[in-house]
């Protein structure tokens, strides 16, 4: 599925293939780390979706969701 359309759309749940996609941007300590040119698109758009994967108990309540602060490219 396409990035933008999984994160645009209002899920009320998500599925195993999207929580797959997921994984692949947290690391071994549990942070979320991504690549520098996807990293305005995801500060806006991911933290949102953490809230929600949570709440489904997707993601443990201890996950740590510290942003890495935006690099030079």
């Amino acid at each position: 599925m396409n990035l933008k359309r999984i994160l645009k759309k209002k899920f009320k749940y998500i599925n195993y293939y999207n929580y797959k996609f997921f994984k692949k941007f947290i690391n071994g300590e549990g942070n979320i780390y991504f690549k520098c040119k996807f990293f305005n698109f995801f500060k806006n758009k991911l933290k949102k979706n953490i809230k929600r994967l949570r709440y489904l108990s997707i993601l443990p309540y201890n996950f740590n969701h510290f942003y890495r602060k935006k690099n030079k490219c």
